[in-house]
């Protein structure tokens, strides 16, 4: 029995040593004060996957950091670390419509800790009820990656990375797909717009982080550039008339009020069915119109 509790013990001290390891070198590695752009970069394009599909070289100086699924509570965070750090950063592209103020969005926070976790204190793990604290923090602190810590440790030597080695750097992918099933779109409608409560209720939360968006642009003096991105007609018919009210009453009233703020909607531009992935994202074909009108509106 004695051996048992010994053991016990020895595999709980050496299982929270690692922990506090990886803890620590990943906190170190993935730093904030890490995430160094190339100096040349002007324009950072972030958010979620509506604008993932842009191609970076169609705008000067710039890159694609958006992430599939990505809410404006990761957003701020992923765009706090990266104004802090890089100076010559002048113009921010994000995408802003409808269901990015929707409560639904906040069912998936904790299924994406695994990407942003390193940008999030402790503290505000606890304060934040819609990670599940419990949970995150757990995430957080086990060694679940230590192996891939180690060698970042080593290949990177404390530099600043690679974009593709920081875990909450998304990127641009190249997509000529187009898929306008109109029951993909109604099941994408339901849980971008209802999700478990069966109807449209907006996120206080993202609604907070949004205006924080909008204050640390303005903070930074950096344009900020808000696309409200091309929905094929089918799919713009479906999204709940609550959720265009709720938008246009706050988040164009937001905007408003900022002068370095920019809104282009393109929601009804006329694209051929053939330039959208689906309902709601745009293609390869669409993107390169999408950024053309980008380009022109904000005279990039």
């Amino acid at each position: 029995m004695i051996r048992i509790i010994q053991f016990t013990a020895i595999t709980i001290l050496l299982l929270t040593l690692a922990s506090a390891a990886n803890f620590q070198l990943r906190s170190l590695i993935y730093s904030p004060q890490n995430v160094k752009l190339n100096n040349s970069i002007e324009t950072v394009i972030c958010g979620n996957s509506r604008l993932a599909v842009v191609n970076p070289a169609d705008f000067p100086k710039a890159v694609n950091v958006c992430n599939k699924a990505e809410n404006y509570y990761y957003t701020y965070l992923l765009l706090k670390s990266v104004l802090n750090n890089n100076s010559t950063i002048k113009h921010v592209i994000i995408p802003c419509s409808y269901d990015n103020f929707s409560v639904s969005q906040e069912e998936k926070m904790f299924d994406l800790i695994n990407k942003y976790e390193l940008l999030i204190s402790v503290g505000d793990l606890m304060k934040n009820k819609t990670l599940n604290s419990v949970k995150a923090i757990v995430h957080k602190i086990l060694p679940f990656d230590f192996e891939n810590t180690l060698k970042t440790l080593i290949f990177h030597r404390l530099k600043p990375l690679p974009q593709d080695a920081i875990p909450y750097f998304g990127k641009y992918y190249y997509s000529e797909k187009s898929n306008l099933d109109t029951a993909l779109m109604i099941e994408s409608i339901a849980g971008g717009y209802y999700g478990n409560l069966g109807q449209y209720r907006s996120s206080g939360l993202f609604k907070d982080c949004f205006i924080k968006i909008l204050e640390l642009c303005r903070q930074k003096n950096v344009r900020l550039i808000l696309v409200n991105t091309p929905y094929h007609p089918y799919y713009l018919s479906k999204i709940p008339a609550d959720a265009i009210r709720d938008f246009q009453k706050f988040a164009l009233n937001e905007i408003g009020k900022r002068r370095n703020v920019k809104y282009l909607d393109v929601t009804t531009m006329n694209f051929a069915d053939s330039s959208y992935g689906d309902g709601h994202h745009v293609n390869a074909k669409g993107a390169k119109l999408l950024a053309d009108t980008i380009c022109r509106f904000a005279d990039l």
